[in-house]
């Protein structure tokens, strides 16, 4: 087969153009790549602290439906994550929770954004993965009837709250005539 100069060319450009891709494409997240404090704390729910925006691009639509994140509305990532994810058909939900006074308010908007999307998987953050571990504790106990010993275990992996994070946590519970002995 005799080559001429334009198939030579187009042959080295499908060849860039391959390469380009393979360059370009995201890796999937492995152990290695997985964001700060990175937690499975059930079938469906994930948390962590904050993911990079590459942590983010290796997200499928079929890995989380939804993305919860807990950190205070100053972190520059907020908006060029709720794109990332959006791109992808990711949805996305920022709720700025103080981590000096969380309120019951935040968490009533976490459990309902949960419910929305059923039993489909969630990936909750914040910065450090404290209130997304808190939230998610009480989430579990109180809407899927977790054992609070276990579940408090994926909290007590990353950090000891604090004691107004134990107090919220305590109120929170007690809204729902649930006592558990921190």
């Amino acid at each position: 087969m005799r080559h001429t100069k334009s198939t030579t060319a187009i042959l080295l450009t499908s060849l860039l153009m391959l390469t380009l891709q393979a360059c370009t494409t995201t890796p999937p997240l492995t152990d290695e790549t997985l964001p700060l404090n990175y937690l499975q704390v059930s079938e469906r729910l994930v948390t962590s602290g904050q993911p990079s925006a590459q942590q983010i691009a290796a997200l499928s639509v079929r890995q989380y439906r939804l993305v919860i994140d807990l950190a205070p509305s100053d972190n520059p990532l907020t908006s060029h994550e709720a794109y990332l994810l959006g791109q992808k058909g990711i949805a996305y939900a920022a709720i700025p929770v103080s981590s000096d006074q969380p309120s019951y308010r935040d968490f009533r908007l976490f459990s309902k954004l949960l419910e929305t999307v059923g039993k489909a998987p969630v990936w909750v953050h914040c910065r450090a993965n404290n209130r997304a571990s808190m939230f998610t504790f009480l989430y579990r106990v109180i809407h899927e009837g977790a054992d609070p010993d276990s579940a408090y275990e994926s909290v007590t992996l990353l950090w000891v709250p604090t004691p107004h994070w134990v107090r919220f946590a305590r109120a929170t519970l007690a809204q729902h005539h649930i006592s558990y002995d921190f």
